[in-house]
């Protein structure tokens, strides 16, 4: 099977070479996501699951991986009204300075999300449901605020393998029409709204993932962090 010379093939490279073929696989795998129609369509599907589970059993954390990729999801006990709030007002600033990166603005996080990134807070909750796993400090703020704009379907790689995405604003006319989308290869596809305020802790290294089109009056910001697993016997 291809699978298993993939694996194989994987054996034989050293971790710079391992961490192309999973960059590789991972952008294989966004391509090759199909829609609901496509998912009958053998052919692609298959494709998809064989480079999708290639890639999730490469890496040396996938014992810790739940079926859906979803380590934690609800309101953290840390995040009250006024740090929400203020975050979101950094988060307005910010978007000043963010650039068009794809089909969607990206800035860097301003303090409040730097301090966030490496608090003791964050890390005892990634932990606590994912396993050990290093701060990063990295933070980012995420803007859709224009009809159309999206992130497809992806896999993250190194400081974000461990994803806390924090949903800080979401803004619509009659019903929101954007969503984080899950990809995962083993469990039905998880279509997510995330409340303001709202966290979900997420392995972004081993389940494709993307965010739906923003419509007409509907803005998305987001504070996304990262957390790097420690290679640990679990």
């Amino acid at each position: 099977m291809l699978s298993s010379r993939i694996l194989q093939l994987s054996e034989s490279l050293n971790e710079p070479e391992r961490d192309n073929l999973k960059l590789l696989l991972g952008m294989a795998a966004g391509q090759l996501i199909p829609s609901d129609a496509e998912e009958v369509d053998s052919a692609r599907f298959e494709a998809y699951k064989t480079v999708a589970s290639c890639l999730a059993r490469l890496q040396p954390h996938r014992d810790r991986v739940p079926k859906n990729g979803i380590a934690w999801r609800g309101r953290p006990s840390f995040l009250d009204h006024a740090m929400l709030n203020s975050l979101r007002e950094e988060a307005t600033r910010e978007r000043q300075s963010a650039l068009r990166h794809d089909e969607h603005f990206l800035g860097c996080g301003g303090i409040l999300a730097n301090e966030l990134a490496s608090s003791t807070d964050l890390l005892s909750l990634v932990e606590g449901v994912a396993g050990s796993v290093a701060a990063t400090g990295t933070a980012s703020y995420i803007y859709y605020d224009e009809p159309g704009q999206n992130i497809c379907p992806h896999i993250d790689t190194g400081i974000f393998s461990v994803n806390a995405l924090f949903m800080l604003r979401h803004d619509f006319v009659d019903r929101p029409l954007s969503s984080l989308q899950l990809y995962p290869v083993d469990a039905p596809r998880e279509t997510l709204q995330l409340e303001p305020g709202e966290l979900i802790v997420f392995w972004a290294d081993s389940v494709v993932h993307a965010r739906t089109s923003v419509g007409p009056g509907e803005v998305v910001n987001i504070l996304t962090v990262g957390f790097s697993p420690n290679v640990v016997d679990d």
